[in-house]
């Protein structure tokens, strides 16, 4: 089956794999390509890396923007967590835990880009939301999300949290505490954290325990993400990185959580080149012996793992329009 045929694309195609194998630029060529057949298509990024802005000369934003070349358009959201956050919430982030964690590394990343796909599948605006993911083990906690989400909003320690913090009281924390024990035990925690440390924590549980209906909803979409019918993954590695076992272990955690249909995405291919190409001396056999090795490496992993390769090749352009061009008639 050709992936690239219009018919073929999904409602949610998530693209993920290990650093620098160009899982960016291949998820970018792909909603450049859907947008060339005139679908609708927001490309979403988790990573909080450049790559992206370098490659469509955008400017850092935190709301979705439009991305126009001539005849090709579609819409982008350079994920910010604290945006996110603050959109979940309706209204600003006053707090420094809660700073801490919607950071581009603080915690909360991957559990808000699940929480904005199923907002931005909900407007119904799109055909397609190409999702491109944080690299490596970082993609793990995509998976987890929704686990997380449901293990963090337990019945048990809502209460639990509800009953410290009191929240029908007014004041600040320290003057709802009720009873004198728990007073004196976070009086001392606060002795060793520092002043205001346990105040804001309080604080920042409140703000979240109190929103917990906006996030139990938000992981609806985790029917959407192990639809056959709705989403594809893609992980993409490269025919020049050498993380067969990073890449299998991925792979396999795909497979172990979600049933959806999935492909192997070999990037920087030189294999179809080399298959013709007759060195003339014993180094560059040995060149070409070792390139080939490599590639082979990769595509067993798909035969293992019986899911099908698609091969992408080395580009030829450092013109990063140009680039998306070129792949994009891979998709084809």
């Amino acid at each position: 089956m050709k992936v690239g045929i219009v018919e073929n694309y999904r409602e949610v195609e998530i693209f993920c794999g290990t650093g620098g194998v160009g899982k960016t630029t291949i998820s970018t060529s792909r909603a450049f390509f859907l947008a060339s057949q005139k679908k609708n298509v927001l490309l979403i990024t988790i990573d909080p890396a450049k790559r992206l802005r370098q490659l469509l000369s955008l400017k850092d934003a935190s709301e979705v923007i439009k991305f126009t070349d001539k005849e090709i358009s579609f819409d982008v959201l350079l994920l910010d967590p604290k945006t996110s956050f603050e959109k979940i919430l309706g209204k600003k982030v006053d707090n420094k835990i809660l700073e801490n964690l919607t950071s581009s590394r603080g915690g909360l990343n991957e559990i808000l880009a699940v929480l904005e796909i199923q907002n931005q599948l909900e407007t119904k605006k799109y055909d397609s939301i190409v999702v491109d993911t944080a690299p490596g083990k970082n993609f793990l906690d995509f998976l987890n999300s929704s686990n997380k989400i449901n293990k963090f909003f337990n019945k048990t320690f809502a209460d639990a949290f509800m009953y410290i913090t009191n929240k029908n009281k007014p004041g600040r924390f320290f003057n709802r505490i009720i009873t004198a024990g728990i007073e004196k035990f976070l009086n001392y925690l606060e002795s060793v954290t520092g002043k205001g440390f346990i105040n804001d924590f309080l604080e920042a549980i409140t703000i979240l325990y109190e929103n917990r209906d906006k996030f139990i909803e938000g992981i609806k979409v985790e029917k959407v993400l192990n639809s056959a019918q709705r989403s594809r993954w893609y992980l993409v590695t490269s025919a020049e990185h050498m993380k067969e076992v990073e890449t299998q272990q991925i792979l396999d955690s795909i497979q172990a959580q979600m049933t959806t249909e999935r492909y192997l995405i070999i990037n920087k291919s030189w294999y179809n080149n080399l298959a013709s190409w007759e060195p003339k001396t014993e180094k560059m056999k040995e060149f070409k012996d070792i390139i080939i090795k490599q590639e082979e490496i990769k595509t067993s992993i798909s035969k293992k793992s019986q899911i099908e390769a698609i091969t992408f090749p080395d580009l030829s352009t450092f013109d990063p329009i140009k680039q998306l061009e070129e792949l994009e008639e891979h998709w084809k």
